[in-house]
């Protein structure tokens, strides 16, 4: 009887630190998780809340051309008064110049359209990982817990098959 009882125990034992082991884990697994997360949504939130005309790759390249535009300008207005252009010839090449600056614009204005667009795939991608490891991370939890409660109860009931079997019986033995 007594055997009995220890391999009961045992079973119970085992499963209770089975399952406490596997949830420490699980919550240390979903931390993880989470902190994942929480970067990956502030990475997309700076994707979605920078002005491409913000960067410094957007400033340089506006600088340039507004640079370039003057210098053309100038250059034109020059050559303009030695030739004796009037003042509307004057106007129509420089609204051309400008038009250069307004195709640069609208080149970034595509430009950021299609980096916002991959930051969503990114994202989405991202997302989409952290789901398949959270998912993984829960079955590997309850995997380890029944494996743990499989080993534990198993070891209860040879236990009791020894005991029933008579092997810790002292009666037995001595016969």
């Amino acid at each position: 009887m007594i055997p009995l009882l220890i391999g009961t125990g045992v079973s119970l034992v085992g499963s209770l630190v089975g399952g406490i082991s596997a949830s420490k884990k699980a919550k240390e697994a979903e931390k993880m998780l989470k902190k994942e997360q929480a970067v990956l949504d502030d990475w997309y939130a700076k994707q979605l809340n920078t002005d491409y005309l913000d960067t410094d790759s957007a400033k340089s390249t506006l600088a340039h051309i507004e640079s370039r535009n003057k210098k053309n300008e100038q250059a034109l207005t020059n050559s303009m008064i030695k030739g004796g252009a009037t003042a509307e010839e004057r106007v129509a090449s420089a609204s051309a110049l400008n038009k250069n600056y307004a195709d640069a614009m609208s080149g970034m204005a595509a430009t950021d359209t299609a980096r916002k667009s991959e930051a969503d795939s990114m994202y989405m991608s991202g997302k989409s990982n952290l789901i398949s490891k959270e998912h993984s991370q829960m079955l590997g939890s309850a995997s380890a817990a029944t494996l743990v409660t499989s080993l534990a109860s198993g070891i209860g009931n040879t236990v009791a098959k020894l005991d029933g079997a008579g092997m810790f019986d002292k009666k037995k033995k001595s016969k």
